[in-house]
């Protein structure tokens, strides 16, 4: 427990990283057109929808560089403490944090290349963009810096991270099935082989583990395959829906917050005991404040 909550702290700074960044950027997306409009803080701005699609991207290796370890560190975990990965992980809590960013950078790497051999002239975009929808006119008066990436002028290597995030988003499914399969069969091995105590703490972070298994699939890995396919096919209708997946994306963070809190008891007792230090606090210098306030006689 004194190394797995830095996972699932990783794990929550990826999934707020990814809403950060769109509620920074707001991307507006224009199917059928790879092409889009940033209304945030942060929008408006030549470079925007790149710098948005960047980030995006980056935000999405995170969460799967955490989920991946989160994987591993379950699964190493059920395993006898003579076992190379479980001194490894469930040990040293460095050991996690190399492991994360030595994965996050193969990540990054391929999960940037489309967005750095891709640094075009946005207006040379737009008007491609223009000359082929005209109706696009007016929305371009309104959002100068509309712009994207046009067939004309972007490589192969947009294609190859929409198949990237295509073969992924179909796979998550049946590897999370696969990954609770792993995890039954572990499960009834250790009801024999660990104490009654040992085996409680386990199933207590197994039922975590598959409520936020779940949760990623419903918010997270659905809405970006919905994503990815209406974006790669250039779906007529596809703004809509990949509008409504980013929506959906948005609430990840939460469930996995409320996934953990449920399931793993003594995270919650602990928020538990935090909330109620924190109000009885502010109930006592709310009482000292009013003392002071009151009249007199």
């Amino acid at each position: 427990m004194r190394v797995y909550k830095h996972v699932l702290i990783l794990e929550l700074v990826g999934s707020f990283t990814f809403d950060v960044i769109l509620i920074l950027f707001r991307p507006v997306l224009l199917w059928p057109m790879r092409a889009a409009i940033t209304t945030g803080i942060l929008g408006g701005q030549p470079y925007s929808v790149f710098i948005v699609f960047g980030a995006a991207l980056s935000g999405e290796a995170m969460i799967v560089t955490i989920q991946v370890i989160q994987f591993v560190y379950r699964a190493s975990a059920t395993y006898d403490n003579s076992h190379w990965i479980r001194r490894m992980l469930t040990k040293n809590v460095s050991h996690v944090y190399y492991c994360y960013f030595i994965m996050f950078s193969v990540l990054i790497c391929i999960h940037l290349a489309p967005v750095l051999t891709n640094i075009d002239d946005p207006m040379k975009s737009q008007a491609l963009f223009l000359a082929d929808f005209p109706a696009l006119k007016p929305l371009v008066c309104e959002h100068p810096f509309l712009t994207g990436y046009h067939p004309e002028v972007s490589n192969f290597t947009i294609d190859a991270i929409l198949y990237y995030g295509m073969v992924m988003g179909s796979s998550t499914p049946f590897v999370c099935i696969l990954a609770i399969v792993f995890f039954v069969s572990r499960m009834k091995l250790m009801k024999t082989t660990e104490t009654q105590k040992t085996y409680t703490v386990h199933l207590m972070l197994f039922r975590a583990l598959v409520a936020q298994n779940v949760f990623m699939f419903v918010f997270l890995a659905l809405p970006l395959t919905v994503f990815v396919y209406c974006l790669y096919f250039e779906v007529l209708w596809g703004s809509y829906i990949a509008t409504l997946s980013l929506v959906v994306i948005s609430f990840h963070i939460i469930a996995c917050c409320l996934s953990i809190l449920w399931f793993i008891v003594p995270y919650r007792l602990f928020v538990r005991k935090c909330f109620r230090k924190y109000c009885k606090i502010a109930t006592t210098v709310s009482c000292v404040v009013e003392s002071k306030i009151a009249p007199s006689g």
